[in-house]
C-alpha cells in the first residue's frame, strides 16, 4: 500500500518516540440530519486542541466494508492550506497530505473561551442501497515538529454508517457552489541558486468546494488562447525567461468556478538599463565637477 510521507526517515521516529509525547487526536461526525432525510453522508474530519502545535497531517480513508463510494470533498475551510497531496479520490479511497503553516492547537470564536477543533476535511458518501458501511482512517501520520511525529488517536477508531434510503449523488448535502476563488495574486521573482530563473508565484482562496488547482499560460499579446492553458502549481518556471510575454493564470475551484488573472510584459530591458547608465554617468560627471572645482579653490 502506497504511503506518503511529509518528513523523511519518519518510520524512523515513529520508533523512537518516548512515551510522555502528546498524542493528536482526531475524530469524525456524520451529519445525522441529512443522512436520516436524504440518506446521503456528509462525514467531518476534524483535530481536536491539544497543548502542542500540530504541523502536518496525512492520511488516507478507505470504505473497507459494505457498498458506497466518496461523492464529493471539501477542503475551503481545512486548516491545512500547504497541501503536499491534495485531497482525492482514488478508488474507493481518499488519500491527502498537508502542512499547517504556524501549526494548530485549537481555534477559538466569539462565543467561546476555550479553543474549539479544526476542521481538516469534509466528505460526502452515497451507497446504491440499504445497508452498513464501514470506513477507515489508514496511515494516519502527524507531526508538531519538523521530523518529530506524534501518535494519533482517533475516535472512533472506524466509522459506521447505516444507509436506509439508497441514492447516489455528487453533493452529499451540500448547496451548489457558485462563487469563483477569491484573492487571486500572481508574482514573477527571480528564483534558484543564483537567480538564474523567472518564476510565476501565485495563490487563491476557496472557502466553498475548494480549490481543484491552478492552469497557466504565456503569450504575446494581451490575450489568452483558449487552447493553450496548461496545469500549473506555484512557483511555475516560466517557458519566456525574457520576461517578453504576458502571463496568465487562471484558479478552478472543485466546482468548475473560475478566476483568472495577469500580468504583462517586463519593461523593455534596453531602455530601463539606458537610463540607468546615463544616471549613473551623470552621477559621475557632477562628482568630478564638485571635486575640479573644490580643487581650484586650493
Amino acid at each position: 500500500m502506497k504511503k506518503y510521507f511529509i518528513y523523511p526517515l519518519f518510520s524512523i521516529f515513529i520508533g523512537l518516540l518516548p512515551a510522555y509525547v502528546f498524542a493528536a487526536n482526531i475524530s469524525w461526525q456524520v451529519d445525522e440530519t441529512i443522512l436520516r432525510l436524504e440518506g446521503k453522508a456528509l462525514i467531518s474530519i476534524v483535530l481536536e486542541p491539544s497543548t502542542e502545535a500540530i504541523n502536518a497531517l496525512a492520511g488516507e480513508l478507505e470504505i473497507i466494508s459494505g457498498k458506497a463510494e466518496f461523492t464529493e470533498i471539501q477542503d475551503g475551510e481545512s486548516i491545512i492550506s500547504a497541501w503536499v497531496e491534495r485531497p482525492s479520490i482514488q478508488n474507493k479511497k481518499i488519500v491527502f497530505a498537508g502542512i499547517i503553516p504556524g501549526g494548530f492547537s485549537g481555534q477559538y470564536t466569539p462565543y467561546s473561551q476555550a479553543p474549539q477543533p479544526g476542521l481538516i476535511l469534509k466528505v460526502g458518501l452515497a451507497s446504491p442501497s440499504d445497508g452498513e458501511v464501514i470506513i477507515a482512517f489508514k496511515n494516519p501520520q502527524a507531526f508538531y515538529r519538523e521530523g518529530v511525529s506524534a501518535p494519533i488517536t482517533l475516535l472512533p477508531e472506524t466509522l459506521k454508517i447505516t444507509f436506509h434510503k439508497g441514492t447516489v449523488s455528487n453533493a452529499a448535502g451540500v448547496t451548489e457552489d457558485k462563487i469563483p476563488p477569491q484573492n487571486l495574486t500572481l508574482d514573477v521573482m527571480r528564483l534558484g541558486e543564483g537567480a538564474d530563473g523567472w518564476f510565476a508565484l501565485f495563490s487563491a482562496d476557496d472557502f466553498d468546494s475548494g480549490l481543484q488547482g491552478f492552469e497557466i499560460q504565456e503569450q504575446p499579446g494581451n490575450v489568452p488562447d483558449a487552447a493553450a492553458w496548461r496545469r500549473a502549481e506555484s512557483p511555475q518556471r516560466l517557458e519566456d525567461q525574457k520576461r517578453k510575454s504576458y502571463i496568465f493564470v487562471k484558479a478552478i475551484d472543485r466546482s468548475g468556478n473560475e478566476a483568472a488573472i495577469s500580468l504583462p510584459p517586463q519593461e523593455n530591458s534596453f531602455w530601463t538599463e539606458w537610463s540607468n547608465s546615463v544616471g549613473l554617468a551623470l552621477l559621475a560627471l557632477a562628482l568630478l565637477l564638485i571635486i575640479y572645482r573644490w580643487r581650484r579653490r586650493l
